[in-house]
């Protein structure tokens, strides 16, 4: 789960992909057809937008259609989230790197082939302090 860390949100909204579920703090993208998307291990930084703000559930009443969701979108570098690691445990050399995701919701830092994020700091053996690498930044 990604959460915000510093500075203010910057709230906006798009339309999600029909029939597709995303979690609260999951980083998000734009699909090939424009629509808001949870992000892969595969993404590529030109479609990264933000982190979703809200649950969408297959049970939720707009769940086929293609409603607006709030996404905080990042405006610099400067703009850090709170990520979980898994796989690899983050150490003080990971610090300064460029890594990618497991899914839209977790990073591992063992691996950088697809990298999405930039590790700030390391807060815990589960929790780190990262930059999206996204188009803004």
């Amino acid at each position: 789960m990604f959460v915000r860390y510093n500075s203010e949100p910057n709230i906006q909204v798009y339309k999600k992909k029909a029939s597709t579920a995303f979690s609260k703090g999951a980083l998000c993208e734009l699909d090939s057809n424009g629509y808001l998307a949870p992000a892969t291990a595969s993404s590529t930084i030109n479609g990264i937008v933000g982190v979703i703000m809200q649950d969408v559930a297959s049970t939720d009443s707009d769940y086929a259609s293609n409603t607006m969701i709030p996404v905080d979108v990042p405006r610099r570098l400067e703009d850090l989230f709170i990520a979980d690691c898994v796989t690899t445990t983050p150490a003080q050399t990971d610090v300064g790197e460029t890594v990618e995701l497991v899914d839209s919701l977790t990073i591992n830092v063992g691996l950088s082939a697809y990298p999405l994020v930039r590790v700030e700091k390391i807060l815990a053996s589960s929790k780190v302090l990262v930059s999206l690498m996204t188009a803004v930044s």
